[in-house]
């Protein structure tokens, strides 16, 4: 083999691995986990008895993939997880999938016509055959979505309890590192602290005691005010009745 070769070789090898960490990165993003957490949640293919358990080691355990269909990614390797549609990523991220398949060698490309009639493009050989999520990312981005979400659970407490309870069973069906466990539980416990909704309602706003201040002050100064008037108007009535007084007197006679 030519030196030629062998550096057009390498070239492609470095091209592909860019392309790799390129769509890697995208799909390992915090706001990237936080909307498909969701969304594959609320969008289960199977009616799980426990959606966000099963929703969640189905995402750690299922190898990462490049596969592209005419409504959206399929970024997991298994049929038991939604497609995500391109109108939920961002402008930017849609872009960067076209740039990547668009630089992507032909012989690494594979297009498939599913039973539904839907026009598949997998990319192979682009990630490795064992690549799988980070599970300390996915887990604290679940932490985060739970207390975030305003569309989940309003009150606090329920978020906390249902939060632990799923922590829970998932370290118990994916093996997980003694360090992983202590960072996410480390994550959870600083969100405990926060107030429930309950404890947040019975608070007074800042705003209601600085204006009851305000007004107790102006009350204060009205009063204040009264009691000068009223002074004035004492003085001004006795200077009056002692000038009517010295009117009346009349002189002694001689």
């Amino acid at each position: 083999m030519s030196v030629g070769n062998n550096n057009n070789n390498n070239n492609n090898a470095g091209k592909l691995t860019t392309l790799r960490d390129s769509y890697i990165d995208l799909i390992t993003q915090d706001a990237f986990l936080r909307k498909i957490i969701v969304y594959m949640v609320n969008h289960r293919v199977q009616d799980f008895s426990d959606p966000l358990t099963n929703t969640l080691v189905l995402m750690a355990t299922s190898p990462l993939q490049m596969v592209c269909c005419e409504s959206g990614i399929l970024p997991f390797k298994t049929s038991l997880l939604p497609v995500i549609p391109y109108a939920l990523l961002s402008k930017e991220d849609n872009l960067l999938i076209q740039g990547i398949i668009s630089q992507l060698p032909d012989h690494l490309m594979h297009e498939t016509m599913e039973s539904s009639g839907q026009y598949t493009l997998s990319a192979f050989h682009v990630l490795p055959s064992k690549v799988f999520l980070c599970k300390k990312k996915l887990l604290l981005n679940f932490v985060y979505v739970m207390f975030n979400n305003n569309n989940i659970y309003s009150d606090v407490s329920i978020c906390k309890t249902l939060c632990n309870i799923i922590l829970q069973r998932f370290m118990a069906i994916v093996p997980v590192s003694s360090e992983l466990v202590s960072t996410v539980l480390h994550s959870f416990a600083e969100v405990q602290q926060q107030p429930s909704l309950a404890e947040v309602q019975q608070q007074p706003s800042s705003s209601t005691s600085v204006t009851k201040s305000k007004n107790g002050d102006n009350d204060n100064d009205n009063d204040n005010d009264n009691d000068n008037d009223s002074d004035i108007k004492k003085n001004n009535n006795d200077n009056a009745a002692e000038k009517a007084n010295q009117r009346n007197v009349k002189p002694r006679k001689k």
